[in-house]
This record gives structure tokens, C-alpha cells and sequence, in this order.
């Protein structure tokens, strides 16, 4: 039990550290490297007369998808 508990800080140590260092990665984008962060997670977006909608690469964790954005 001693060595899961071990294993899991260690997990979460180096999760916490890689955020940091996405974080700061994002910080330091230029408008191509945002761009292109953004090229790689959404898939399309759909816009029609009242709603916009972005349909992203990777589905919501929460199942079915999620209500269309509001429209701006």
C-alpha cells in the first residue's frame, strides 16, 4: 500500500511539472505557434445564423456532446 501511495505522488509530482511547463511553453507563443495549437484541437467549426459551433478533435470526457456555443 506504502509503494502505490509512493507511485501515485511520484505521478502527480511529474504531472504537476509538466503543467508547468505547458503553461509556460503557452505563455511564449507567437500568433503562428498559437495558430497552430489550435489548428491541432479543433477539427471545424460550423456557424450558421444564430450559433457558432466548434467541433474539437478530441470528445468532452462528460460523454454525448456538449449544446452548441452561443453565437457572438
Amino acid at each position: 500500500m506504502a509503494e502505490n501511495e509512493r507511485d501515485l505522488s511520484l505521478l502527480i509530482s511529474r504531472l504537476e511539472d509538466f503543467a508547468a511547463k505547458v503553461t509556460a511553453g503557452l505563455a511564449g507563443l507567437d500568433r503562428t505557434g498559437m495558430r497552430q495549437i489550435i489548428r491541432s484541437v479543433v477539427r471545424r467549426v460550423e456557424i450558421d445564423d444564430a450559433d457558432i459551433e466548434i467541433i474539437f478533435r478530441v470528445p468532452p470526457l462528460e460523454g454525448p456532446a456538449r449544446p452548441k456555443s452561443p453565437s457572438k
